[in-house]
């Protein structure tokens, strides 16, 4: 008799249990709570804009990315490696001279890095870096990378505020094992935009699940009374005792076109608001209309508008900065998992199945890697 199976949840965990299920015949019934699918992996179409669910990028070099999208439909737009490292009033390029040969030059006299750290770098990109399965808590990544040898100036400049753009997390408290895994993803592919913008991903999903076996707007606990009917329950809602790191993401359109790069802006002053800035529309010009441009700004502390003018004023002058008009700002409260457990959490073998990233870890891989195991662990028993 064929099993009946609910996902409560639809995001990206819960989509990737489900496609794995209906891939090996089992067709799952999904419920999600919002009126869209993809969580925290969203895009919302605003007066001709497409605005992220705050600043997000997705790394084709993810072992499961080609397992679970069809890139060709995603049509992938990329940023360009490195970024430009504003401190003391002037920026700093700094890129990946393999990568980036046209920048070498700026990259060698960049006053970021010391000439040991680029050497550093350039074997970091060489070494072998853990395997995803084998990824645990070891020591932090600022630990690991004060052993590695690098300047704490280079750290200051770089890693923090690169890294905690992608971890949001400024201390950089993120398991090395895992930043070395990010690290290298990092070398071996650009971090692109879907053409139609983030919530491609989740869609993709939902339509190999098929739209007809997907609940949009309703909300399910795990004791309803209608749940009983299902052979295997898979939560793929928000867990409980979880703690999340939050960013907030300000929205900014100008026709300005003097500051369009693909490259991201960081900030290397800890003392000010703005952590990393990036021009999505050089990357994706589809994210705006016709002759304007689209900023993502995006802080990782509480800071007001005003607060943030003043900041983008500073770093690329009043003249310009006035030209750029607020669109709207997005503030996740729980954007990525604090304390991942880089899956060495029994997702469930009992009727009831957990799933999310916050089982594996706070990536894009990490969510996708959980919805995988979770269908797998019902698959090896029906």
């Amino acid at each position: 008799m064929e099993k009946k199976v609910v996902i409560i949840g639809a995001g990206l965990s819960g989509l990737a249990c489900g496609v794995e299920l209906k891939r090996h015949g089992v067709i799952p019934t999904v419920f999600e709570s919002n009126s869209y699918v993809g969580g925290r992996v969203g895009t919302e179409d605003y007066q001709g804009y497409k605005l992220d669910y705050g600043f997000q990028a997705f790394l084709p070099s993810y072992e499961l990315g080609p397992y679970f999208f069809d890139y060709k439909n995603l049509n992938l737009k990329a940023f360009s490696p490195g970024a430009r490292i504003y401190k003391s009033g002037k920026f700093n390029h700094l890129s990946d001279p393999l990568r980036d040969p046209r920048n070498l030059l700026n990259t060698l006299f960049s006053t970021s890095a010391t000439i040991k750290d680029k050497a550093l770098t350039t074997k970091l990109i060489f070494s072998k870096a853990p395997a995803y399965i084998n990824i645990n808590q070891s020591k932090t990544t600022l630990e690991f990378l004060k052993e590695y040898g690098f300047s704490q100036r280079y750290i200051d400049n770089f890693f923090k505020p690169f890294f905690s753009g992608v971890f949001l997390n400024k201390e950089l408290s993120v398991s090395s094992h895992f930043f070395r895994y990010i690290f290298k993803k990092f070398s071996k592919a650009y971090a692109s935009l879907p053409e139609k913008g983030m919530n491609q991903l989740p869609l993709q999903l939902a339509n190999e699940i098929g739209q007809e076996n997907i609940t949009l707007n309703k909300s399910v606990s795990l004791d309803e009374v209608e749940l009983t009917e299902f052979d295997y329950i898979v939560w793929a809602g928000k867990p409980e005792n979880v703690e999340y790191h939050s960013v907030t993401t300000h929205y900014f359109k100008t026709t300005s076109n003097k500051w369009a790069s693909k490259t991201l802006y960081l900030n290397a002053e800890s003392n000010k608001p703005i952590n990393h800035i990036a021009c999505l529309t050089a990357v994706n010009p589809s994210y705006a209309p016709k002759d304007w441009h689209l900023y993502s700004v995006n802080v990782l502390q509480e800071a007001n508008l005003e607060a943030i003018s003043t900041h983008l004023a500073e770093m690329f002058g009043s003249e310009e900065v006035n030209q750029w008009h607020h669109l709207k700002s997005f503030k996740i409260k729980e954007a990525l998992p604090k304390n991942p457990y880089y899956g060495k959490f029994n997702p469930g073998k009992d009727k009831v199945i957990y799933c999310g990233d916050y089982l594996e870890s706070a990536s894009i891989q990490g969510a996708l890697s959980s919805g995988l195991k979770a269908a797998r662990s019902i698959l090896s028993r029906v």
